[in-house]
């Protein structure tokens, strides 16, 4: 769920321009901008599955803008798939699974 809303929010700002287009990267929710001597870091606090313990892991612009094309690439894969028709059923032919369903005349 919080992947889908760090996508749609950068969804957002490639459509508004703020991403790519200007010379200043603003990173997406979540996200905060620290400096770490010469070396500007986007850190998010997260906690990993299965501890009640929460780390901060950061990262570089780069790693930032590749974090984020690989949370689309994984919400467009979940979508191809959820939105493939399995079989005849949930393709909007329930006659067909069960017949005692006849169309309206």
């Amino acid at each position: 769920m919080k992947a889908g809303i760090i996508v749609s929010a950068l969804v957002a700002f490639i459509a508004a321009g703020v991403v790519g287009a200007s010379d200043e990267f603003i990173p997406p929710p979540g996200f905060v901008k620290k400096k770490r001597g010469n070396y500007v870091l986007y850190c998010k606090r997260d906690t990993t599955v299965g501890t009640r313990i929460k780390t901060e892991n950061c990262y570089d612009e780069q790693q930032v803008r590749d974090y984020m094309l690989a949370l689309k690439e994984t919400k467009d894969s979940v979508d191809r798939i959820r939105n493939s028709c399995v079989n005849i059923c949930m393709c909007g032919s329930p006659e067909a699974c069960n017949p005692n369903i006849r169309e309206p005349r």
